[in-house]
This record gives structure tokens, sequence and C-alpha cells, in this order.
């Protein structure tokens, strides 16, 4: 409960009393808190012209006329007003004051100490090199270091990554007769080959070739015997560079050459020839 000094009025609202306690019959400063709100009314209003300090735009504000309490606005809008650009120095001095106070030394080492409990120290068994890591359900029978982790991958996995991958294209692929297709091109030229005794056969053989300074595996889609043919309707500077490097002799089918191919599959078995794939992969009969 909340009381008046003068009158001695309760109260459970501590808002109602402030209110009655300036405007109470036995407050003896009564008169005086009439007479300054009514001055504070009766003030005249002025408009200010401003300029901002940021953009340079002018603006306007209203104050009262011989009053205390007046506040200038310095910019016209809170963009303005928060869209300081802060020099190197300031930012230098900012940053020392932080790493010198005492709060920022107490929380790295407490950092540093509770970190320093979930770290668990081995020897390496490849290199013989002392490592620390993490204390996790993942990492509890760790032998090596990270750079052995690393080298161990690579020698697994040497020879198996990069090169050719079946289903790996964009093209929509799938089995006819033995032979895997990654798209629709393939399956024309498969099917136009079969169907006038042309002799070709899927090639399995890898080509290196270097771009951006690193070492990658080509393999050509066919091979008639004669030479390698590559099936490819887009091209980048990556597949531009293989083909310059490619040793020995290739043709590559492109939209003006694979034409004659999918308008003698299209006539004979309509535009939706994809539905040819076979559901079922003939494994052991494959020619890959």
């Amino acid at each position: 409960m909340y009381k008046c000094k003068y009158c001695g009025i309760k109260s459970e609202n501590c808002k109602v009393i402030s209110g009655h306690t300036t405007q109470c019959k036995k407050n003896p400063n009564r008169e005086k808190n009439i007479k300054n709100r009514s001055i504070g009314q009766t003030k005249k209003r002025i408009k200010i012209q401003i300029i901002c300090e940021k953009c340079g735009k002018r603006f306007e504000q209203i104050i009262k006329e011989n009053s205390s309490s007046n506040y200038i606005k310095k910019f016209c809008s809170l963009k303005c007003a928060n869209g300081h650009v802060h020099d190197e120095k300031w930012k230098k001095n900012i940053s020392n004051g932080v790493k010198n106070s005492e709060k920022f030394k107490i929380g790295n080492e407490k950092r540093y100490s509770i970190t320093k409990r979930h770290l668990i120290t081995k020897i390496c068994k490849f290199c013989n090199k002392k490592f620390s890591y993490k204390k996790n359900n993942h990492s509890k029978n760790r032998i090596s270091c990270n750079n052995c982790v690393g080298k161990r991958i690579s020698e697994i996995n040497k020879g198996k990554c990069g090169g050719y991958r079946k289903g790996s294209g964009r093209g929509k692929h799938g089995w006819y007769k033995g032979y895997w297709c990654d798209s629709s091109w393939e399956l024309a030229y498969v099917i136009y080959n079969l169907e006038h005794d042309v002799k070709f056969e899927r090639n399995t053989e890898k080509f290196e070739y270097f771009f951006d300074d690193k070492k990658y595996n080509y393999i050509p889609d066919f091979n008639d015997g004669c030479r390698y043919i590559e099936i490819k309707g887009y091209w980048d500077e990556k597949n531009q560079e293989k083909i310059k490097q490619f040793p020995k002799k290739i043709l590559i089918v492109g939209k003006k050459e694979i034409k004659p191919y999918l308008k003698y599959v299209v006539d004979k078995y309509g535009r939706n020839f994809i539905n040819l794939y076979e559901k079922s992969a003939h494994v052991h009969d494959a020619v890959f």
C-alpha cells in the first residue's frame, strides 16, 4: 500500500499517489507546481531548420521556446545516425581497450581451462608426434593425427576417385541390349549403330589431364577401333581443356553431328524412344 504524506490517502497503485501528492490541497508547493505546468504548456513552439551531418540534407525540428529540455537532432533519420564510418584508429583503440581489460583476460583463461579439461593427448603411431583432440564418442580410439589420417585416406582412394561414374550424368540413363547409356543422345547413337551393323564398344580406358593445376581422369564414351568417340551437348572450359590435352584421335559428336542419329530413331520409334530402356539391368551380358 502507498500513502500520501500530506493527507494520508492510501492506494495500491504508486502512480495514483504520486499524481495526487503534486495536486493535494494540503501540499504547500501546490501553487508553484501548477504555475510551472501552465508556463510549460503556454510556451511557443518553433520550427528549426537543421542540416544533417551525414548526408547534408535539410530537415525541420519543432522545439519549445526558451526551454532547457530541448534536444537538437544531428541526423535526419536513423539510417544516417546508425551509418557512421569508423576509422582504423578508432577500431584499434577499441580492440586494444578490450584486450587489455581484466574481464577479457579472465574470460580467456576460463575458456582455455575448460577446453583443456576435454582435450586428450596421444602419440601418433605413424609419425610418432604428439597430437591432441576433443573428447567425444566418435573419437575415443584415435591412433593417428590429422595429417596422417588425410594421407591414409588419399592412399586408400588412390585410383578410385575421378573419371567416369555410371549414372552420374544429367541425362536420362539406362540399359539397352547390354549397353549402358548415360543420355538420350547416347541411346540414339547405340540404336543407330546396332541396326546399321556399325562396330563399336563402350570405352573404359582412362586418360589424365590437368585443369587449374589439378589432376583429373577422363574416359571417353565409345571406341570404334580407329578412334574414340565423345557424345557431348554441354561444353565448358573444363571439357574443352580435356579435349585439347587428349593424346589420341577423338570424334566429338555435338548438336550438329547427333542430328542424323536422332532423326533415324525418332522416325522409327517416336519421340518417346527413351521408353526403350530395359527395366532390369543385365549385369552378366553387359558390354561395358
